[in-house]
Order: C-alpha cells, then structure tokens, then sequence
C-alpha cells in the first residue's frame, strides 16, 4: 500500500497533473495545487448537506444509499427526494422554487404524478486523480471504491468528507494528502 502511494506521489510529481482540455479552468488550477476546494460549478438546483444532513438529521447512506455496494456513493434519484419533499414544499419564495424544480423533475405537480419528467443533470463536484483512478493497489485489482472505504474498512462519511453536517462539498479541501492520513 506505501509503495502505491509513493509511486503515484512521485507519478504526479514528474508529470504534474495535466488534464483533459474539456475540464474548467479553475477545476483544472485546483488539480495543479493537489486540491479540490475553489472548484464548485453551479448546479441546477442549489442543494445544501449543512441543510440536509446537518440540520434535517438525515444520514448520509439515506440519500447515498448505494455507497456500500458501489464505487460510487452515487446522486440519488429524484425520488428519493421526493419522499420528503412530497410533503415539505418550502417557507419562502425562495426555497419553494428550488422544490418545484424538484416537482417538475419528478412529474409531480403538487397533487399527482403527471409523468411528465425534466431529469436534472448534475455538476460533478470532486475529480479525483487520474493516478489515484488507475493505479490498483494490492488489495484490488478495481480503481477507487466508496464501497471497499465504508463496508471494508468500516470508514464513516465525514472520515474523508469532514462534517457535511457544518460544510458542504465544495467547502472541504479534497487532495492527496487527504488519502494520505490512511494511505501512508
């Protein structure tokens, strides 16, 4: 497991971390600082974890319900949002618009399912490495796994993604030295 991680530190040293030409400019500063924190693309509907996880008290595997048998921990579908949401329509203008955008995501026009659905596209938020990706370790012959971190190692969420319950993503610094802490 050392020897991965010196090889792909010494990897990323060489080369840098050039990426594709497709990637933000900002998303690609951060990569060059070994960092993920000033990338934060705009979203189709705002979404806060210091909202949902923090003061809503909803367990992150209730949304990331795949998080233990994938790779991913995965976006929960629309519906998963609507089963609370169904019911909590909003206090303001303001939030009351961001949970249409979840109606009409769903076919939901405030009564019944209308199954006339608008899929949301999401933003990807974290990129990790492509060394990171592609160098398997000696446990696995896979790239990185959500799974093996929580079901294997037994890893909670905030282990690698602070306290989302006080942070969202894009306010947590995401680099090697994050992985580092295990991967030593």
């Amino acid at each position: 497991m050392r020897y991965v991680l010196v090889v792909v530190l010494i990897i990323e040293a060489m080369i840098g971390c050039n990426q594709s030409d497709g990637m933000k400019e900002t998303q690609k500063d951060s990569i060059k600082e070994n960092k993920m924190e000033s990338y934060a693309p705009s979203q189709p509907i705002e979404f806060s974890h210091s909202v949902h996880a923090g003061i809503e008290g909803i367990n992150c595997k209730y949304c990331h319900n795949s998080v233990t048998e994938s790779k991913s921990a995965g976006i929960p579908s629309v519906n998963v949002c609507m089963n609370c949401h169904k019911q909590i329509k909003g206090e303001d203008d303001e939030a009351k618009d961001k949970i249409q955008r979840i109606y009409d995501a769903a076919g939901w026009d405030g009564e019944k399912h209308t199954a006339d659905t608008k899929p949301i596209v999401w933003n990807k938020v974290h990129s990790l490495p492509d060394s990171i990706y592609l160098l398997p370790d000696e446990h696995s012959s896979d790239s990185f796994s959500h799974s093996k971190h929580v079901s294997v190692a037994g890893l909670d969420c905030k282990s690698c993604h602070e306290d989302l319950k006080k942070n969202d993503p894009t306010d947590v610094p995401f680099n090697k030295f994050l992985c580092a802490k295990c991967h030593y």
